[in-house]
This record gives structure tokens, sequence and C-alpha cells, in this order.
């Protein structure tokens, strides 16, 4: 937080901190609703196109629930509590995240996951109450009626943005780090070698180097316009490691290499 004040601070001798739409804004304001054009004829083909996008969302709630489940009860643990194992609630956890979906995409809003900037924040903070994320989420709804805290919100330079976002993205990948310690994943094995390789490069590589993060097929009313490197990663690493799963290869003894 006080890098984030500091680089605030810094930035506005530099011209790079514009208060004109601030200035502009009401005090009070209603965020903008939108709703579903149900009776557009493209609507559903454009509704199975980003439902599609489970197949990148659900791994991703997937993992971070167990990197959620690693850090609270390493917590617990420090201080002699029970383990909480919140990773066996997996299937509800993704019923939930359906839910909200179903709820947000119906008053205009974007679908998302239990998103990885929160997981950061919580492992930076070690806070991990449920309590708190209630009351975080009451008063950024509170907040968001407040137009002047929006555009003030929304002064923020992209190089302050960039510097946080160099540390909440980069813990997200250390708790992914840790996560496949935890779960003593081998990555000796070649199988998961190749598997991981091809998410990492095509999710990665493809999102920074196609235009837009978008590979070029095009797959009539799915993807008209192509595929997300995020969810071309999913269906290849799915696809590859369903060939592992049909196709074993037998065990290899270290005096047999």
């Amino acid at each position: 937080m006080l890098g984030a004040v500091f680089g605030y601070l810094v930035a506005i001798p530099f011209g790079l901190v514009h208060f004109e739409n601030v200035v502009a804004a009401p005090w009070f304001a209603a965020p903008h609703w939108t709703f579903p054009a149900f009776n557009d004829p493209n609507a559903w083909g454009m509704a199975l196109s980003i439902a599609l996008i489970f197949i990148a969302t659900v791994p991703e709630s997937t993992a971070h629930l167990y990197q959620m489940s690693l850090y609270i009860d390493e917590l617990a643990a420090e201080m002699g509590r029970k383990p909480y194992n919140i990773k066996e609630l997996i299937g509800l956890n993704l019923v939930a995240d359906g839910a909200d979906d179903v709820i947000v995409g119906l008053l205009g809003g974007s679908a998302g996951t239990n998103y990885g900037e929160n997981n950061s924040l919580m492992a930076i903070t070690r806070n991990y109450s449920t309590a708190v994320l209630m009351v975080a989420g009451g008063m950024a709804i509170v907040f968001g009626f407040f137009a002047k805290l929006v555009a003030l919100v929304n002064t923020l330079p992209v190089a302050v943005q960039g510097g946080l976002g160099i540390y909440l993205f980069g813990i997200i990948g250390m708790q992914g780090v840790a996560l496949i310690q935890s779960e003593k994943v081998n990555l000796f094995d070649p199988k998961q070698l190749a598997v991981g390789a091809i998410i990492l490069i095509c999710g990665i590589g493809g999102n920074l180097a196609l235009p837009s993060g978008v590979f070029p097929f095009n797959v009539p009313y799915l993807f008209p316009n192509g595929i997300p490197a995020i969810v071309f990663a999913a269906i290849l690493g799915i696809f590859v490691n369903l060939i592992f799963l049909i196709f074993k290869t037998p065990a290899v003894r270290g005096d047999q290499a």
C-alpha cells in the first residue's frame, strides 16, 4: 500500500495523473447496468462462446482453492490449530463460482473465478478471515456508488499499476511453485514436463506474442474470432494428458535406463 501511495505521488509531477474526470464526476451515481440481449440473433452464439471459457476457468479456480488451502493450513499449523483442508470443498467452490457468473452476467458484469490477485493479497497479509472478505466485498459495492471516488481510483497511472502487478502476479506464480512442491509433483517425469511445458508456452507465449492473445483457429459459433491463448493452452494440456492416460508406457527401472 505504501508503495502504491509513493508511486502515485511521484507520478503526479511527471504529468501521469489527470484529475479532470474526478472534477467532472458527480458525487454519487449508480453503476451502469446492462441486461442480456436475448432478442439479438447472435446472442446465443456469443453466450456459448463465453461459456466455453470454463475450460480455462475451472482449472484456474481449482488451482486457486488448492493454493489457499495450502497457505491456510500452513498458518493453522503455526498457530497450533487443525488444518482446514478447504481443498476438499472443490465441488462447492465450483458451484459457487458458476452461480456467481450467472447472477453477475445477468446484470452486465464479467464472469470470473476466485481471482489470483485476491489470493496474493491474502498470502501477503496472512489474513484469510471470511468476515474480512465479506466486509471488503460490501465496502466495494458501496464505494461503487461514489462516482468521484471511482474516478479518483481510475487516475492511478499504468506505471504504478504495473509495479503492483509485478508483485501480485509474481506471488501467484510463486504460490503455484509452492503447490507443486506440496503436492510432490514429479517434475523428473517426462510426461509431467511435456504437459506443463505445452501449457506454459501456449498460454503465456500465445498471450504475449499473438495479436490480442488469440490463436487464429476460427471455430464457427464457438470461437469465430479465434481461440484465446489461455483456453487453447488448457485444451492442449487436457488433450496431451489424456493421451498419456490412454497410452500408458511401462515403467523403466534405473538399471534398464
